[in-house]
């Protein structure tokens, strides 16, 4: 006999979501950006250079006019760094220059602390999406006692999540080392609709910094071939994101017609934007790298619509593409429009005139199977037009099923046990009802029962005339911190 199984999370969405997908709608306002950096010494030993400060005046960079920002850095005391105001040229430049005056000598860190300082808003004050990016190389240790530790945790965890959430805050967090409390960052990020990112070297904290300029901001860009980006004529302006290891090394751009423009690069990134570009092939060297980009802006730029930022795992998602965002002036059957996840490509169908909306393309990604951050790669490509975009979509782990089979009172029966995955689940508060379908259509709905294992289970009977059952569980969920 085969068993499917099928999740079915709608309730769990409802009730747990409505918070994410709120924070999905509020993320196309304005940014308003607080940066809390830690400066233990334990950066300093995963980062003994600090060039991760880089990727960071790489974030600052890429912030649109119109956001708010400020900085905070943070061990036993929290230090205002940068003042948090409107994003202007003035301000990334002082930000910038205070960055560099970082040092990574505390002793401790005072999370809960510098959480608290730099979370504050106005209420009467609805224009911006509040966020907060914390960084984090290691556990709470601003008492030498691991009891004062963990309250202090619990503090952040059971007071300070649930002000942060309804104020609307999302948080972002980077775990900066192994040490980092990798389940309390995962935490504040999962409950607020934010990610979770782990940076084990410069390349990975850039790759995060990659992704949030792209939900904060999704740009256009178009990828190289051989060195060389072909530029459009519909391109207004192109910026050069040059992304590397080498520091002192000397960076070259050729355009259409051999015209050069040659500069030395200080640091592990560089910036170079042209306004009104000639069309044709532009040379770069050395190579691009992977987290090099050259974005685009234009007459016609991609947008995805239907995308949010977090899901679970088991979880689909169907993304939009307008048709008018497709063409950009290109005859329509010879516009090419191809998907990838995480490198892997995906079909995109484009729905008939009879359906939905006329001409929109549309696609539903497969299940979400695995726990992660997925990078989402939709490219256009006609014959005198290329664009991409990326977005990076969050999966959070919720339930595993494991099925066996067993002999109870003379009768073969099966044994579905349904495992919570994620560790905010307050088990007594949540439920499971199953609806179990035979072969023939018939169908029953039970409630799975809740062991002292803390998993639950459900008991099918064989029949000896089924060849088939589905079963749907409907799950009803809430975490620990409400």
């Amino acid at each position: 006999m085969n068993l499917n199984t099928k999740i079915n999370f709608l309730a769990f969405f409802l009730l747990f979501f409505s918070s994410l997908i709120v924070a999905q709608e509020d993320s196309r306002k304005p940014v308003d950006l607080r940066i809390l950096v830690d400066i233990s010494t334990g950066i300093k030993t995963s980062y003994p250079e600090a060039r991760y400060l880089d990727g960071l005046q790489l974030l600052i960079d890429r912030l649109p006019q119109g956001s708010k920002a400020g900085i905070w850095s943070y061990g036993k005391y929290v230090n205002h760094l940068v003042k948090h105001a409107s994003v202007t040229p003035a301000w990334r430049s002082y930000a910038k220059q205070q960055l560099n005056t970082v040092k990574h000598v505390a002793l401790h860190r005072n999370i809960v602390s510098v959480v608290r300082k730099a979370s504050f808003y106005n209420p009467k004050v609805s224009g911006y999406q509040r966020v907060i990016l914390l960084l984090s190389g290691g556990e709470i240790n601003l008492y030498s006692d691991a009891v004062g530790n963990q309250l202090e945790r619990q503090k952040l965890l059971n007071k300070m999540l649930p002000k942060l959430r309804s104020a609307g805050f999302i948080v972002h967090t980077i775990a900066m080392s192994d040490k980092s409390d990798q389940s309390l960052l995962t935490t504040l990020a999962k409950e607020t609709g934010g990610f979770s990112f782990t940076s084990v070297n410069v390349e990975s904290f850039f790759s995060a910094v990659l992704a949030l300029s792209q939900w904060i901001k999704p740009e256009n860009y178009i990828s190289a071939d051989d060195h060389t980006v072909v530029i459009d004529s519909t391109v207004t302006r192109f910026r050069a994101q040059l992304v590397g290891v080498d520091e002192q090394i000397k960076n070259e751009i050729t355009a259409p017609t051999g015209a050069e423009i040659s500069w030395l690069k200080d640091k592990y990134y560089s910036l170079l934007e042209i306004d009104r570009p000639e069309p044709g092939p532009w040379k770069f060297s050395p190579e691009l790298s992977s987290l090099s980009r050259i974005y685009v802006q234009g007459s016609e730029d991609l947008k995805l619509e239907g995308l949010s930022t977090t899901y679970v795992v088991g979880e689909r998602a169907r993304i939009k593409l307008p048709q008018a965002a497709v063409v950009a002036g290109q005859a329509v059957d010879r516009v090419e429009v191809s998907l990838q996840l995480n490198g892997e490509p995906i079909t995109i169908q484009r729905l008939s005139s009879s359906e939905a909306i006329e001409g929109q393309f549309e696609g539903l990604l497969p299940s979400f199977n695995e726990a992660g951050l997925y990078r989402l790669t939709l490219t256009v490509t006609g014959p005198d037009y290329r664009r991409t975009i990326e977005q990076p979509v969050q999966v959070y782990p919720l339930l595993k099923i494991a099925v066996s089979t067993a002999q109870l009172d003379d009768k073969k029966r099966y044994l579905l046990t349904i495992i919570p995955e994620d560790q905010d689940l307050d088990l007594y508060k949540s439920s499971l009802i199953a609806t179990v379908t035979d072969s023939a259509g018939e169908w029953t709905v039970r409630t799975a029962k809740l062991g002292k294992d803390k998993h639950w289970q459900l008991i099918l009977d064989d029949d000896s005339v089924s060849t088939e059952f589905r079963v749907e569980l409907d799950f009803t969920g809430i975490t620990s911190s409400g």
